[in-house]
Order: C-alpha cells, then sequence, then structure tokens
C-alpha cells in the first residue's frame, strides 16, 4: 500500500489541504481509491469549532432528551438512485466543493473501505450562515432511526461530539422518480435548537443537495460506477432497502 501526494485544492488562505490517495486492494468493495485530506485551520477557526460544538452539547443538555424535525424534499434530474448510494462510500473533496460555494472539505476519519459503510465516520467543512463548521459525522444504521423510513433507500447520519455524544441526527430517504430521484432529508434537532439554526440548516440543505444531483453524474463517471445491473454488491454496505 502506498501514500501519493496528488495536489492542492484552492480553499480560502486560512486552509491548506493536501489530498492525499491511499490505493485500496480491498476485496468485496468497489473502491478505486481513498481520499484522506489534512486539514490545517487556525487558531480562531479551532475555536469557531469547539464553539459551535460546546453550543450544541448545550442545547442537548437544555433539550433533556426532547427534539424537533423538519423535512426538506427534494428532485434531482437525470440521476439514479444507485448512483446516490455509490456516492456516499467514494466522496472526495472535489466533488463536495461541487455541491456548494459554502463547502470547503471532505475529511475521511474512518473510511467505508476500511470500517464498511455503517461506522465510518468523516469531518464535512463548510459555512453555515457564513460561520466555519467540521461537522463530524457518523453513518448509522437507518433500522435505528428515530422517525419512520418510507423510501426504499437511507442513510442515517449522527453529528457527533468529539466525545461521541451525538448532537442532532440528519436522515436521508431517496427512491425513483420520473426521469429523475426524489430525496428527502429530515433534521432531528434538540427541542431548544433556536430558529435561526434550523433556518440556516434548512436553506444550505436545499442548496447543497441541488448541487449534489448536478455533479452527480461526473462524479460516476470519474470514480467508476456502474449501473446496479452489473454492479458487484456488497450486502453489508447497501443501503438499498434501509436494512428495514
Amino acid at each position: 500500500m502506498r501514500l501519493h501526494l496528488v495536489s492542492f485544492f484552492s480553499v480560502p488562505s486560512s486552509f491548506i489541504l493536501k489530498c492525499m490517495v491511499r490505493h485500496s486492494a480491498s476485496e468485496g468493495f468497489n473502491l478505486k481509491t481513498e481520499g484522506v485530506l489534512v486539514v490545517e485551520v487556525t487558531e480562531e477557526e479551532r475555536k469557531a469549532r469547539e464553539a459551535h460544538d460546546l453550543m450544541l452539547l448545550e442545547v442537548v443538555k437544555q433539550s433533556k432528551g426532547e427534539t424537533k424535525t423538519f423535512a426538506v424534499e427534494h428532485y434531482l434530474k437525470g440521476v439514479d438512485p444507485d448512483m446516490i448510494d455509490w456516492a456516499w462510500d467514494h466522496m472526495d473533496t472535489e466533488y463536495y466543493r461541487l455541491w456548494s460555494p459554502d463547502h470547503i472539505a471532505w475529511e475521511w476519519e474512518l473510511h467505508p473501505g476500511v470500517v464498511g459503510r455503517l461506522g465510518a465516520i468523516h469531518i464535512a467543512w463548510e459555512k453555515v450562515a457564513g460561520e466555519t463548521v467540521g461537522l463530524r459525522i457518523r453513518w448509522d444504521d437507518p433500522a435505528s432511526s428515530p422517525i419512520p423510513i418510507t423510501l426504499p433507500y437511507a442513510l442515517l447520519m449522527s453529528v457527533l461530539a468529539g466525545d461521541d455524544t451525538i448532537l442532532m441526527q440528519i436522515i436521508g430517504e431517496w427512491d425513483s422518480a420520473p426521469g429523475g430521484v426524489h430525496l428527502r432529508t429530515t433534521f432531528l434537532l434538540p427541542a431548544a435548537a433556536p430558529d435561526e439554526f434550523l433556518e440556516a440548516h434548512r436553506l444550505h440543505c436545499i442548496e447543497e443537495v441541488q448541487g449534489m444531483g448536478k455533479a452527480l453524474p461526473r462524479f460516476c463517471r470519474r470514480t467508476g460506477w456502474k449501473s446496479s445491473s452489473g454492479q458487484k454488491r456488497d450486502q453489508t454496505t447497501l443501503t438499498k432497502g434501509g436494512g428495514l
């Protein structure tokens, strides 16, 4: 197994990104490369991320186990449900930055090619309402979703603090629709989260999912996706059917 320095990405001057590609020979998993991102941020930005997590931890404490939800419905033209399913395991910064101008980097902490889909962890570096955040997200079993799953593809995303406390959860569900895909994003937030926090994430979600859909066909071509009719799938990492 070798490490290769590939490139620098163009990001705000306070961020320095190095992308290294580690070749994987994992059998049973259709993975060609694993993107490993090293992100260096200023002390101010690190403090901003810490403050964001501390704010959410305080909101979780104030909520005393109570939650509130909102959902956003999307239609993505010209894509296939299996393309979305493929993309989760092959995410990298190049693709992630095409979703939204507010996206900065995608950093794998635990790659699905090593641990499988469930339990994989990444950090999504982005700006929400103008503030830099690094959301540490673990992919969990949709069967454990606190809300009912109604579409045949699903992924449960848990936003974690450094000690793995769940700060909030996002449930992505999708299925075929005429000419594309119907996708629903549901946010499960602590009840004490302020309304402006919800609205900022709602607006960001609308923008990024549309960007995701537009960039998806090119990303799938780049990463070697094939239609499900000719593709060997690892049933332990499928979201199709949601394991429900």
